[in-house]
């Protein structure tokens, strides 16, 4: 069951050349576990202005 269904996911992805599918399976042996979430972390910018000299 569990193969047939990751068959099936890859097959869509394909189909739609994404990388991305809801509830997507990741490991065969723990379906259950959801794919990882890997976000960037935010860069802080300076909102003061540099001086130059003039």
């Amino acid at each position: 069951m569990v193969v047939q269904e990751l068959c099936r996911q890859q097959w869509e992805m394909y189909q739609q050349r994404q990388h991305r599918i809801e509830d997507r399976i990741v490991n065969i042996d723990q379906p259950h576990v959801p794919p990882l979430s890997v976000a960037k972390p935010v860069r802080k910018w300076n909102s003061v202005p540099r001086l130059l000299p003039v």
